[in-house]
């Protein structure tokens, strides 16, 4: 083909000699021939001799079939745009996978390794810094075997074999982790024989003070002793002795909300529960009681599994009969269940009496009396008064227990130093027991009072000893516990703490806001004064 040919004609060179060319020309589409061209009758193009000058004419014509002569083009046109696209598209796959390699490249299997370890590092840490841990040691162990052995695999340049084991103990110690992180219930206070048994399988075990409860878990008191629990949603159990129950927790499709549940086969179970939050009672007799948000209670299950129910104050609640039969009770209301099933008529509690004295905290010399007296104010209706004074502000065991003391006061002899808890209730003439007193208390020393400071008044020392044990949040709860002077009063953000008497406080606290949270601590006592400050970092979940 001669160079520089125009579109559309085949240049021949003649051999006969130079000047002559022949012209193939595409016909039109009606088949007809294009300007300088020639066709038989058959239509079918022929060659004829044109000169350089001459400038043939190419018609348009649409796509033609393979079985078209005309199909037999000399190259194909492709559009510039889908040529970039293409291309651009090529580009970016090389610079991906370039890229990929080089980072795989960059990343080690030692860098690799490294990462993991200090990963698992993290997760036991945290695990270990939790209040709970006891509950879940075999699994937060186990983690710790394949952390250990990643540790000596790494130092031993297996890169492999240590970032496989740190993984490992990864998943192990996140899953510990995520256990302990807000637990159904915590024991806030263990006095006596108190024991748990883990999901209603296996044997009792002694329980203590800050262990988790899951729901499924069974608690039994022993004779005089007790137990304090806060659930997750804020109501706290008083357990009293001799009380077995199993503790659950469900989701009420009504509310969709968790709701406690609490199985009683047997015993009394003071009940207080959070205002956003309702609890369920069930009993052998499959008698049900739903107590209101916010709401005090005592319900009480006898050997015979017949039920008795006190409410205090707050919204009720509402008892549902084995027959199926349902009625409510009000607050200062009580009812008793009978062997048949039927509940008798509720019974309307008297009011609590006001406490007079010794003003709370007030310290006796020994040196000058061992007596005590004790006055409240009188309760319309009352016909007689239960007091009870105790060594520890459960009232487990009391020094003194007077359940018909007749008079507003009492005289009591006290013959041991140390502090003493003191309450009261009204007892009506139908024999209805009305709602205890707050306890106050009141100290026996060795020493004098002052001129200044009468009998009954506690007298002016050196500022009472305070530590606070270490702990972690639980949600946005911290549980807060130490020692102080057996009769000082402890105080956390202004809000009292508990203290018994052998001077060891506690308290649960809600954290105010999230971030940063400075909780001030005070011990007092005879006016002076010994104060803590710790700081908690509180991150919404």
């Amino acid at each position: 083909m001669k160079k520089g040919h125009r579109p559309g004609v085949l240049t021949l060179v003649d051999p006969n000699g130079p000047g002559t060319a022949y012209a193939r020309v595409m016909t039109s589409e009606s088949g007809r021939p294009g300007r300088g061209s020639r066709s038989t009758s058959s239509g079918r193009p022929t060659l004829r001799s044109v000169s350089e000058s001459e400038k043939p004419v190419v018609p348009r014509r649409k796509k033609k079939r393979k079985d078209d002569p005309a199909y037999d083009l000399d190259a194909w046109l492709f559009s510039t745009r889908k040529i970039a696209v293409v291309v651009s598209l090529i580009v970016l796959i090389a610079i991906g996978i370039s890229l990929y390699f080089r980072h795989e490249s960059e990343i080690s299997p030692e860098s690799q390794a490294k990462k993991e370890v200090d990963q698992a590092e993290d997760f036991s840490k945290r695990a270990a810094r939790s209040s709970f841990l006891d509950d879940h040691r075999r699994a937060y162990e186990e983690g710790l075997v394949s952390l250990e052995r990643a540790r000596i695999e790494l130092a031993g340049k297996d890169w492999r074999t240590a970032k496989n084991l740190a993984i490992d103990a990864q998943v192990k110690l996140e899953t510990v982790i995520q256990a302990i992180a807000l637990p159904d219930g915590v024991f806030q206070e263990v006095d006596g024989t108190v024991e748990l048994q883990r999901g209603g399988q296996g044997s009792f075990a002694p329980t203590r003070a800050k262990v988790a409860l899951s729901s499924g878990d069974f608690v039994k008191t022993g004779k005089d002793s007790f137990a304090e629990i806060r659930t997750s949603d804020g109501q706290i159990e008083s357990v009293r002795s001799e009380t077995l129950f199993e503790f659950t927790k469900r989701l009420d499709p009504s509310t969709h909300r968790n709701q406690i549940s609490l199985n009683m086969q047997v015993g009394r179970i003071n009940l207080q529960t959070s205002k956003d939050s309702s609890t369920r009672i069930v009993t052998p007799n499959r008698t049900m009681i739903e107590q209101a948000p916010n709401t005090s209670s005592l319900i009480t299950v006898a050997p015979n599994k017949t039920v008795e129910l006190t409410v205090y104050d707050g919204a009720g609640a509402r008892i549902q009969r084995p027959d199926g039969k349902t009625f409510a009770v009000g607050t200062r209301e009580m009812v008793r269940q009978k062997t048949s099933g039927a509940f008798a008529p509720a019974l309307r509690l008297p009011e609590t009496p006001a406490l007079v004295e010794p003003i709370d905290n007030a310290a006796i010399s020994l040196k000058s009396t061992n007596l005590v007296k004790l006055a409240w104010m009188p309760v319309d209706g009352a016909k007689r008064y239960h007091l009870q004074i105790t060594r520890n502000r459960w009232f487990r065991n009391p020094e003194k227990d007077i359940p018909d003391r007749k008079k507003t006061d009492a005289v009591i002899e006290i013959g041991t130093e140390g502090t003493y808890f003191w309450r009261v209730a009204a007892v009506s003439g139908d024999g209805t027991h009305g709602e205890f007193t707050a306890p106050r208390r009141f100290r026996f020393t060795t020493g004098f009072a002052t001129a200044s400071e009468p009998e009954g008044a506690a007298p002016a020392k050196a500022a009472p000893a305070l530590s606070v044990d270490d702990t972690s949040p639980i949600g946005n709860v911290l549980i807060l516990s130490g020692q102080t002077d057996p009769g000082a009063v402890v105080t956390v953000a202004g809000e009292p703490a508990s203290v018994d008497g052998s001077g060891r406080w506690l308290i649960t606290y809600t954290f105010k806001s999230i971030g940063i949270n400075r909780i001030t601590i005070k011990a007092t006592s005879s006016g002076a004064e010994s104060r803590v400050v710790k700081t908690f970092k509180y991150e919404e979940q």
